[in-house]
């Protein structure tokens, strides 16, 4: 018989995502802070337009793939755990919105 992997209690200013999706959202947090310190390093140093807009462009993808990254990670928990997520205030029909949002 599989273990049953206990809901987690949690409270509506809680987060209940695995360690493990919060590391590579903040990994690629990371990455798109780095990327708009190259921006900003590219603009004082008066770099070419197309250098700094790839940067940039870099940055916003990086953003992005965060906030998908985590939205898909909260629905997936809420279909996980669907009683500790309504109980949590989570509802599926709210995160979908939200990737709407960013999509």
């Amino acid at each position: 018989m599989p273990a049953v992997e206990p809901e987690p209690a949690v409270g509506p200013e809680q987060t209940a995502l695995p360690a493990e999706l919060t590391e590579q959202v903040i990994n690629r947090l990371r990455r798109a802070e780095g990327q708009l310190r190259g921006v900003q390093r590219l603009l004082v140093e008066g770099a070419d337009c197309g250098k700094i807009l790839t940067q940039l462009a870099a940055a916003n993808r990086a953003v992005e793939q965060a906030g998908f990254r985590l939205v898909a990670g909260g629905l997936a928990w809420c279909a996980k755990h669907p009683e500790a997520a309504a109980a949590a205030g989570y509802q599926i029909d709210e995160l979908e919105r939200l990737f709407t949002r960013i999509a």
